[in-house]
């Protein structure tokens, strides 16, 4: 399956804009975007693609700081046996929690700009599926 990264070098993570590895592609453009991904569909076996986007420099949260927030959250779980279902919702209240509340608007944040992204894609999608690929 492509995996590419929609106006980044780096593979997104979450809360922050790098995951400390690079993507292994970048496209810029969503009509190139949404070339590729219909190139994809025409291909055999081609079905699938993984659009990476990173949340804007503004909504995101400092890895390290983050990954420390995480670790102790996961700690925390594993030695109150939080298990299955319920460790989601405790990892999110903690996280939420030990970051005063920027975890949940760095959340909501990425949920916004995946639509964001994906709409635009979508239009040009579209567009050129309309009109032709020339």
């Amino acid at each position: 399956m492509p995996v590419i990264s929609y106006q980044s070098d780096d593979f997104p993570a979450f809360y922050c804009r790098s995951s400390g590895f690079k993507s292994p592609q970048r496209v810029d453009e969503p009509a190139v975007m949404a070339k590729v991904i219909e190139i994809n569909w025409m291909l055999p076996g081609g079905k699938g693609i993984l659009i990476t986007t990173p949340t804007k420099p503004e909504d995101a949260i400092e890895s390290q700081k983050i990954d420390m927030i995480i670790q102790q959250a996961v700690l925390e779980a594993k030695k109150n046996n939080i298990v299955g279902n319920s460790l989601t919702k405790y990892l999110m209240r903690t996280i939420d929690r030990e970051t005063d509340g920027i975890s949940a608007k760095a959340n909501m944040a990425v949920l916004v700009n995946t639509a964001e992204v994906a709409g635009k894609l979508a239009v040009a999608h579209a567009f050129y599926k309309n009109r032709g690929w020339s």
